[in-house]
C-alpha cells in the first residue's frame, strides 16, 4: 500500500504536466473517413476487402473521389508496411525527438517506438 506522501508526490508530478488546456482528441468515427483512423479494421469488411466510400480527408471532386474509393474497394486489406494516420479534433504540438510508442495487445512483443515526423 502507498504511503500518503508517496500519493502526494506522485499526484504533484502528475499535475506538473497539466496546465489546464484541453488536450486533442482522436477522432474515431466508423464509416467517415475523415475521422477513421488510417489504417483500421474497421474499414475492413467481411468479405476482406476495404469498404471506403467519399467523403474523403482531402479535397476531391465527386467523380474522382467515387473511383478512388471504388479501387480502394477492390483491395484485400491494408499494406503491411504503411504509414499510420490518426485525425484529431485540434492541432498538435510535437516537440523535438518525440516518439510514438506501439503496443502489442495480442502478443508478447515489447513496445517499439518510431519517431514522429
Amino acid at each position: 500500500m502507498l504511503k500518503r506522501g508517496t500519493i502526494c508526490l506522485l499526484a504533484l508530478v502528475l499535475l506538473a504536466g497539466c496546465d489546464g488546456s484541453p488536450l486533442p482528441q482522436a477522432l474515431m468515427v466508423a464509416g467517415d473517413l475523415r475521422s477513421t483512423p488510417w489504417p483500421s479494421d474497421v474499414l475492413v469488411a467481411s468479405d476482406g476487402h476495404l469498404a471506403v466510400a467519399p467523403p474523403f480527408p482531402f479535397p476531391a471532386d465527386a467523380p474522382a473521389a467515387a473511383l478512388l474509393a471504388q479501387a480502394l474497394s477492390e483491395t484485400d486489406g491494408f499494406g503491411t508496411v504503411t504509414a499510420v494516420f490518426f485525425p484529431v479534433n485540434a492541432d498538435l504540438i510535437v516537440d523535438p525527438g518525440a516518439a510514438a510508442e506501439v503496443l502489442d495487445l495480442e502478443g508478447g512483443e515489447p513496445p517499439r517506438a518510431f519517431p514522429l515526423l
